[in-house]
């Protein structure tokens, strides 16, 4: 959430198992009530921290976990007692899940059959599609000039854009380091509700 670039639909399922995880994890085993030293267990610095905090915001609980010992469980601990534990080595992988991995892959989110306008952007050269009103399985060129168009190429299109997948989040602190401050393509696609959906590509990595 303190990422504004990233996307704001979170993949349900795999949030939902990472709380069920926590909510069901049991302690393996009690390792030292009174700890001298947090960093013979990986916890300070610890490999990853958890914080659970309620829609109400009146509670918070954190749970760090550490490294790894000899069983394959790790060395654990809340953030409101000073106790180590150890966990089941499962909770970490399920915890371990990168950005990419809790939100939803797809580029863009429409139905192929709700677009009625399509237009790219490619070197300077624009090209608008509009879907016939009359025959929706049709498309016709209204830019840059007043043509039938080749609609099985256009159907083709949406749904490779529908198929395609997000390979990886890398940021928004520099647009002109991707290229993206004056892309090379730009495609818009238009709903019937006449909302808009759109892509820049900038260089290639």
């Amino acid at each position: 959430r303190d990422n504004p670039w990233f996307p704001k639909i979170l993949e349900r399922k795999r949030l939902k198992d990472m709380l069920n995880s926590l909510r069901t994890a049991r302690v393996g085993a009690f390792v030292d009530e009174n700890p001298k030293d947090l960093a013979a267990f990986g916890l300070s610095p610890h490999a990853m921290k958890v914080i659970v905090q309620t829609a109400e915001k009146t509670a918070t609980q954190t749970l760090l976990i550490g490294a790894k010992n000899a069983e394959g469980k790790y060395f654990a601990k809340t953030g409101q007692s000073d106790n180590i534990f150890a966990v089941n080595g499962n909770i970490f992988g399920t915890l371990s899940k990168r950005d990419l991995d809790l939100f939803h892959k797809s580029l863009l989110d429409f139905e192929e059959e709700n677009i009625a306008e399509l237009s790219i952007r490619d070197s300077g050269e624009s090209i608008v599609l509009k879907r016939d009103v009359g025959d929706q399985k049709s498309w016709k060129i209204e830019m840059p000039t007043l043509v039938e168009s080749d609609s099985s190429a256009v159907n083709s299109l949406l749904q490779d854009l529908k198929e395609a997948r997000v390979h990886a989040y890398i940021g928004a602190e520099d647009f002109t380091r991707f290229g993206l401050d004056i892309p090379q393509k730009q495609l818009l696609l238009v709903t019937k509700e006449k909302k808009q959906l759109g892509i820049s590509m900038g260089r290639q990595s």
